[in-house]
């Protein structure tokens, strides 16, 4: 299993601790920690926005970012298949 990076709300006086804690259970897998700046928080293709204690997510690019406008992500979609549903 590959995991490229998670996203946890902590509170920031506990931020030192859970990141200790995550990389005492095994020395192969290390925790690196980004802290937001003025509430926001740059992640992967979103920008996440805490506001009133509420998390808020929008599309982000780097400022410098100069992949051709077609490209969306690196990342797999994911597509959910519903059916339709049939009222009696």
């Amino acid at each position: 299993m590959y995991v490229d990076g998670t996203f946890t709300a902590v509170h920031k006086d506990e931020i030192d601790d859970f990141q200790d804690h995550l990389n005492e259970q095994n020395a192969d897998i290390q925790f690196t920690q980004e802290i937001e700046e003025n509430g926001k928080l740059p992640s992967v293709d979103c920008l996440v926005s805490r506001d009133n204690n509420e998390l808020r997510t929008t599309v982000y690019r780097e400022p410098t970012h100069t992949v051709p406008t077609e490209y969306l992500t690196n990342h797999p979609t994911t597509r959910l298949h519903t059916k339709p549903q049939l009222h009696v």
